[in-house]
């Protein structure tokens, strides 16, 4: 056998004794995936939260707006604008709840 060969074979061993002990040891594995779950779901409801403030009060000001330039149809239009825009980025936090529950695999996420 060559010395690459012989490199390998070893290599190919460690990795194969590695996966073994890690598949007979699932609580490693637990160890790991659970505080990830953990961590991906407070950092989107903390994200859920702020873009939800957000969007209220782009909505309430864009409403502010668009009753006060009855005469400027401009203002009237960019009013409009902003109050659709703030809906569609709220249906994309509502449609970004079911990849997150997808990627950690959590329904209460």
């Amino acid at each position: 056998m060559e010395k690459n060969a012989k490199t390998k074979v070893v290599l190919l061993s460690m990795l194969a004794a590695l996966c073994l002990s890690a598949c007979a040891s699932a609580s490693l594995v637990d160890q790991i995936i659970a505080p990830m779950t953990t961590a991906i779901c407070r950092i989107y409801g903390l994200i859920k939260n702020v873009a939800g403030a957000i969007a209220a009060l782009v909505i309430t000001i864009a409403g502010f707006k668009w009753v006060g330039s009855s005469d400027d149809p401009g203002v009237r239009k960019a009013a409009k604008d902003n109050i659709i825009h703030a809906l569609i980025g709220m249906l994309i936090i509502v449609i970004a709840t079911d990849i997150v529950q997808l990627i950690t695999a959590s329904p209460g996420c």
